[in-house]
């Protein structure tokens, strides 16, 4: 159902993410962790991500508004890291079912 970690990495969408990535978190990333095999490692590689996220959206922003942080650049990083990495390999959910639960939310 949820695709291998490989295809995240041979992605060329999350290549701008993956350029710019701390060399430390690419490793953690690559080790895909399961919450499975290992919850620890799982949880330390969802914050670290978060974390990660978060402190770049930050630094990127040129004023302290919401809309700052919208900027081409960015919502492809944050594609390739949300939709194309924490939903099918952290949050072991597909974009299509977030889509879906929002759908029916809005009913």
């Amino acid at each position: 159902q949820f695709p291998s970690i490989s295809t995240f990495f041979n992605d060329p969408r999350n290549e701008k993410a993956l350029k710019i990535m701390p060399s430390d978190l690419f490793s953690r990333l690559q080790s895909n962790p399961s919450p499975e095999a290992d919850f620890e490692s799982y949880q330390e590689a969802l914050e670290a991500t978060s974390r990660w996220l978060n402190e770049f959206v930050a630094s990127q922003m040129k004023t302290a508004t919401s809309e700052a942080a919208y900027t081409t650049e960015l919502l492809d990083i944050y594609d390739a890291m949300v939709w194309r990495y924490n939903s099918p390999f952290l949050w072991r959910i597909q974009q299509e079912q977030v889509q879906e639960m929002y759908n029916a939310c809005l009913a």
